[in-house]
């Protein structure tokens, strides 16, 4: 879902470790003393964040299973457990928050160098893939929800119509939104970072922005979206460009993580909607799960490293999986609650990911996910021959 978090050679402040497995290495780099474990990309010189990978994976999967519930919720077919709503109401709290704080990390690793210098050329032909897959996808997602009407049971849930399908470009179907706003990041930060401001008073106004957010409701070019999330996504650039900064005595974190597990608990999992409050248990709770997964030995978790390597592809794919999956229980008669939830869940993640697996093999992966990339492979090919 967010940039693959590959490093390349001109990182600033890598220093590498041969360690005894074949393949991996440890690198050293600005947010802090720890070493970081990345596995090797093979021919490239990069390698692949492993705790980031994990992290991702957990993120997705708190997506697709917080949809899930979200999605009976609103339809009714099934009644939702007290715990499955209090589940529900802490996924909301932080999966997209801490998504767009991975996504500003990986931004800052994937287009800067030592020096601070952008490749804005990366950088376009990965919006160009992005803009690729929303819109092929948005579209896919609308032309198939007209078709069925969208009807569960008796509930006909987010209606569209070709009007919706017309206004794609400016204004992002239900389930789409991320792609779109973290495209908009991208522009915007491209032109911020040739900006010398202050990064206290960056950190304020983005604070500001996102608190604000809560009082505006713009879906056109997901401006609310965009509000919502600019803060989260500074901080992740911003561990990612200077982390001690951000996190120099990370027992402050922890304190902030503390007293958002305490509010979130008080306010009965609802988070109190006051100016801030909402933004700094996000946070907080956002700031301890990433640090979790960067101290706590997370790794030999591989079934999160490779669901956070596909977490674009699972993403853009489990809207439509589960709707065909909730139409099928329901057909065939599992109405149990929860077994219609935790089936849903475990199939439509592993339909994504087998989906995916087969489409690397055949080699088409490139043109559904990175279209931008497939045709310039298409061209020099071309090129190539003639």
């Amino acid at each position: 879902m967010t940039l693959e978090p590959r490093l390349d050679k001109n990182i600033d402040n890598l220093n590498w470790r041969t360690l005894k497995s074949d393949g991996e290495k440890s690198m050293r780099t600005n947010t802090g003393p720890k070493l970081v474990k990345v596995r090797s990309g093979g021919g490239g010189g990069g390698g692949r964040i492993e705790y980031i990978d994990a992290l991702k994976g957990f993120l997705i999967l708190c997506v697709v299973f917080g949809h899930i519930i979200g999605t009976y919720k609103q339809s009714g077919v099934i009644p939702i457990h007290e715990v499955l709503n209090k589940i529900y109401a802490i996924i909301c709290t932080f999966h997209m928050s801490l998504f767009m704080m991975v996504s500003g990390y990986l931004y800052y690793s994937a287009y800067y160098s030592g020096d601070g210098k952008i490749d804005r050329n990366r950088m376009t032909r990965q919006i160009l893939n992005l803009a690729g897959v929303y819109i092929l996808f948005d579209l896919l997602h609308g032309f198939l929800k007209i078709l069925t009407g969208a009807i569960v049971g008796e509930v006909i849930l987010n209606k569209i119509t070709f009007v919706d399908i017309f206004l794609i470009p400016i204004k992002p179907l239900r389930g789409y939104w991320y792609l779109y706003t973290l495209i908009i990041l991208y522009v915007v930060f491209s032109v911020i970072q040739k900006k010398k401001i202050n990064k206290w008073v960056s950190l304020a106004i983005f604070f500001a922005i996102s608190s604000a957010s809560h009082y505006t409701n713009i879906e056109y070019l997901t401006i609310s979206q965009v509000m919502k999330h600019v803060f989260f996504f500074y901080i992740g650039l911003s561990y990612r460009k200077d982390g001690k900064w951000i996190l120099e005595n990370k027992i402050y974190a922890y304190f902030l993580f503390a007293v958002s597990v305490v509010t979130l608990v008080i306010s009965d999992f609802s988070i109190p909607q006051f100016f801030g409050v909402d933004t700094l248990v996000s946070l907080g709770i956002s700031m301890g799960i990433w640090m979790i997964f960067e101290e706590v030995n997370i790794l030999s978790i591989r079934l999160l490293q490779f669901t956070g390597r596909i977490s674009l592809e699972i993403y853009v794919m489990h809207n439509l999986v589960l709707a065909f999956l909730r139409n099928l229980l329901e057909k065939v008669g599992i109405n149990q609650p929860w077994a219609c939830i935790f089936l849903n869940f475990a199939l439509t993640v592993l339909i994504c990911a087998l989906i995916t697996v087969v489409l690397k093999k055949i080699k088409l992966h490139d043109l559904f996910f990175r279209p931008a990339t497939f045709i310039r492979h298409i061209r020099e090919k071309h090129s190539v021959k003639q």
